[in-house]
């Protein structure tokens, strides 16, 4: 990403799509595309009747860390202030999805480093390394049709 909310969020909903789509596939409908902080998708899968919020990160270059924000601005942000029940983080370079509940990111998120980023560097973070937290997601691979 930029560092620049206004560049970046373009990505960012070209992430989202991504998401929704993968869970259009595998039998979800979406209900609600939200644009604020409390989720980004309201999905509902007829089969299993229920209903699941999803808060989609979307990551173009992986530099082998997950980056979760907790403030922006002074104010609570992201995972602080989040109504989703699962995040999902998308990753282009890889084309994988990697889901978690949101009370389990919460967790992960306790002993993690802190650090500043964003515009201006404007937002506080937690930064969890992939490869030790890898184990806690469900991990699943965009399938590509030609």
């Amino acid at each position: 990403m930029n560092n620049n909310f206004d560049k970046d969020l373009p990505l960012g909903r070209n992430g989202e799509f991504k998401v929704m789509g993968y869970l259009v596939d595998q039998g979800w409908q979406l209900v609600e595309w939200r644009d604020d902080s409390k989720y980004d998708l309201l999905m509902y899968h007829k089969n299993r009747n229920i209903r699941s919020t999803f808060e989609v990160k979307t990551d173009f270059y992986d530099n082998g860390n997950l980056v979760v924000e907790y403030e922006s601005r002074g104010k609570p942000s992201g995972i602080a202030v989040t109504e989703a029940d699962y995040w999902v983080f998308y990753f282009n370079e890889t084309r994988e999805f990697w889901f978690i509940d949101t009370e389990d990111l919460k967790e992960l998120c306790r002993d993690a480093r802190r650090i500043e980023g964003g515009d201006e560097n404007s937002s506080r973070m937690f930064l969890l390394p992939k490869f030790d937290v890898r184990n806690k997601f469900r991990i699943r691979e965009e399938e590509i049709n030609d």
